[in-house]
């Protein structure tokens, strides 16, 4: 079979006759007017077979349109039923003339809704805005704050893709760009009022193309292999119509399915095809008769929501009324999804940072879907909404505003962080379904706490955000010590012993006992890095005793307060005074199962051994405290240990090869999690296994990178001690003459008060 290889020929001589036409043999690069950046916005190359001699039509126009003066830019309108593949088609075409294309490339996918929310009817298209957002940040000089695409592409050639188009309106912008420029629009309908330089009406693919391409889904080797007969591929991609996306969707259910043969697959699609496909949509019946039992029931009822977007418990609530005996919970309605994106039929998308997990059906499937809704009747689509009713009145009847939060906090304590997040995002969902901002807010941010703990510090600053725009009475007690949080770790500690403090007043205020010692105990741990013990040991003081009058509610507060102390006895040189804190809070953590309070515990019980000057035993807790992390996937907490380990490895005269491989793991953590501090520090102690290993150009380059981190994040006195590690190393002070440390310690020993989380 040659289909495939003959198509790819085809698009690849009709992009080199355009190059060649076009006269351009020299780099592109080079034809760049300076002070410009150019955008390079196309999507990535699709799966793409066939539509030979469109695109050499399309090209050919293109071309012809050059020969004279133009006033107006060349636009190419690519139309036809949703599901022919005008995207792919417009996406193959763009890349074949991208190289008359030197300023740059820019793609938008306009949809239904085109104006911004809350804006007025005089603003410009909400993908307008994104051009023009996209053409200021190419230009090294901003032509202005009101400048239009007009005036941004004067004098440039550049090229646009305008995905799904559905008015002329949208695209009476674009008509004012530059006539170097080639824009090429795809649309369901004509648009018969706006002029074009040449039209591509896409229709079904041809036997051969429609074969091919389920051959390249397949593979050649998988056609040949199901194939009993030469002609069960035709008969496969006739029943879907020879449209695209039908066939794709039949290609990858086959290729998902357990079907041994195409005959056997199509004696299942005969079952479920009524009539031969005379529209997209009736070509979905191939890959609909490929699905499981009940992801084919899932379509089912889905075809009776009234919008195109479900969550795990819609789909559930749906489904429950089909069952005959068994309901189904959120977790087997996510099962079924997750099945139903992997073959084509619904796509994953999130909002916000929050991740709330829901699905979007495409519009053409949601046309089939409610199509096979219709055919089983109107007592199925009155059982299914009645039964999504009922399911929706009793979530908005659910009191989660406290319980969401402590639940999820729970289950973080005792490690369980897939828990911790579905449960915050069942409460975030639960408040925009009911819109109730309350329970929002505090969704997103106990969200914002959970990725502060596993290390996310960039995405719970956004989702905290995200709570403010929600929040109406301002931010909760909750928020605040989040904020607080994050600003330690970028070592703002002025600014967040500030705002913990408000913390610990607005949740006295609300006589949220359990939020009062959250904020205390993190208090605490700010007083002491700010070189406040007295303060702190009064924060753990006033934490301590909330806790223990909260009876057994109070004891997994407790271990939290107690790793605290620890902390704060041992930055303040007491060491045995932080160890027996440790010990009794290590005690009350086995007890209350806070499996996440015993990792850290153990981690700071090693940091403590390591300044007591007991590298061996300080090896011992690091390793335990690793093994924690590990099992509770905390890639954060695990890197944490790393660092303490390559700094213990050093003290106990260990080989440093295995010192500098744990460091660089860590050390690529931390880049990927946003902490800039800890990596700088992190980098700082890598540096010191370089220099033992002589290794001294790289233990430079590591010097400079944390001096200039720690300066960024304000900490001026250690990156002043860093730069004088730099110049003590031999490679800084003589220019590249190496030599050997007398003491490994001493590589260390100026720096020696790291930080913990």
């Amino acid at each position: 079979m040659i289909g495939p290889v003959a198509a790819y020929v085809v698009v690849l001589a009709c992009a080199g006759a355009w190059y060649g036409q076009s006269g351009r043999h020299s780099s592109s690069a080079a034809l760049v007017p300076p002070g410009f950046s150019p955008p390079a916005q196309l999507p990535p190359l699709p799966l793409f077979v066939g539509r030979g001699d469109e695109l050499e039509r399309s090209l050919a126009a293109l071309h012809d349109e050059r020969r004279g003066t133009r006033r107006d830019p060349r636009i190419v309108l690519v139309t036809g039923h949703p599901g022919i593949g005008k995207t792919a088609f417009a996406v193959r075409l763009a890349h074949a003339v991208a190289s008359a294309c030197p300023d740059g490339s820019l793609f938008s996918r306009v949809g239904r809704a085109t104006v911004l929310p809350g804006s007025t009817e005089d603003e410009q298209p909400e993908y307008v805005q994104a051009l023009i957002s996209a053409l200021r940040e190419a230009h090294a000089v901003d032509p202005g704050g009101h400048a239009s695409l007009g005036e941004l592409t004067q004098g440039k050639r550049l090229l646009f893709l305008i995905d799904d188009v559905s008015d002329e309106s949208d695209l009476e912008p674009l008509l004012d760009v530059s006539p170097g420029c080639i824009v090429i629009v795809t649309s369901r309908s004509r648009l018969a009022r706006l002029a074009w330089t040449h039209e591509v009406e896409l229709g079904p693919l041809t036997d051969t193309e429609a074969v091919d391409l389920l051959t390249v889904m397949l593979g050649a080797d998988g056609v040949d292999q199901v194939a009993e007969s030469s002609g069960a591929p035709e008969e496969v991609v006739r029943a879907a119509g020879r449209f695209p996306l039908a066939v794709r969707m039949a290609g990858i259910a086959l290729a998902n399915g357990p079907f041994a043969s195409l005959s056997s697959a199509l004696e299942r699609i005969n079952e479920f095809q009524p009539r031969p496909a005379v529209e997209p949509s009736d070509g979905l019946d191939v890959g609909y008769a490929l699905l499981a039992d009940e992801e084919r029931t899932a379509i089912d009822v889905i075809g009776t929501l009234d919008g195109q977007i479900l969550a795990p418990w819609t789909l559930a609530a749906l489904l429950d009324a089909t069952a005959r005996a068994s309901t189904y919970d959120d977790e087997s309605a996510q099962r079924i999804l997750d099945a139903l994106v992997r073959v084509r039929f619904l796509e994953r998308f999130s909002t916000d940072g929050a991740s709330v997990p829901l699905f979007r059906v495409h519009d053409l499937i949601m046309v089939y879907a409610r199509r096979r809704a219709e055919r089983l009747g109107p007592d199925h689509v009155a059982a299914c909404q009645r039964s999504l009713e009922l399911s929706r009145l009793a979530r908005s009847d659910l009191g989660l505003e406290r319980s969401v939060v402590h639940d999820a906090l729970d289950a973080m304590g005792s490690g369980d962080f897939d828990r911790a997040l579905r449960l915050a995002r069942e409460s975030v969902a639960l408040g925009r379904e009911n819109r109730n901002p309350a329970v929002e807010t505090i969704g997103l941010v106990t969200l914002a706490e959970i990725q502060i703990e596993l290390g996310g510090t960039r995405q719970a600053k956004e989702l905290v955000q995200a709570a403010g725009r929600v929040e109406i009475e301002g931010p909760s007690p909750q928020a605040l010590r989040c904020i607080g949080k994050i600003d330690r770790r970028l070592r703002k500690l002025d600014q967040a012993a500030a705002e913990l403090r408000e913390a610990v007043q607005c949740a006295k205020a609300v006589h949220d006992d359990h939020e009062t010692v959250h904020a205390l105990r993190e208090l605490a741990v700010v007083y002491s890095e700010a070189d406040r013990p007295d303060q702190a040991r009064e924060a753990t003081a006033q934490a301590t005793e909330i806790a223990r009058s909260l009876g057994d509610a109070g004891d997994r507060l407790l271990a939290g307060v107690l790793w605290a102390l620890g902390r704060i006895h041992r930055r303040a040189g007491d060491f045995t005074k932080a160890l027996d804190a440790l010990l009794d809070a290590d005690v009350v953590a086995q007890q209350t199962g806070a499996r996440l309070w015993q990792a850290w515990i153990r981690y700071e019980t090693g940091r403590t051994r390591l300044a007591q000057g007991a590298a061996d035993q300080a090896l011992t807790d690091g390793a335990a405290a690793l093994r924690l992390f590990t099992g509770m996937r905390h890639e954060y907490g695990a890197a944490y240990c790393e660092t303490l380990l390559g700094e213990a490895m050093i003290d106990s005269s260990q080989e440093p090869t295995e010192a500098a491989r744990i460091l660089e793991h860590a050390l690529t953590t931390y880049q990927r999690c946003g902490d800039p501090w800890i990596e700088a520090e992190t980098a700082r102690i890598a540096a010191a296994v370089r220099i033992i290993q002589g290794r001294h150009a790289e233990a430079a380059r590591l010097l400079e990178t944390a001096a200039a981190a720690f300066d960024d994040v304000g900490d001026h006195g250690r990156a002043e001690a860093v730069r004088r590690q730099h110049l003590a190393n031999p490679w800084a002070r003589r220019g590249g003459v190496r030599a050997l440390l007398g003491r490994r310690r001493g590589v260390l020993t100026e720096l020696r008060q790291p930080a913990g989380r």
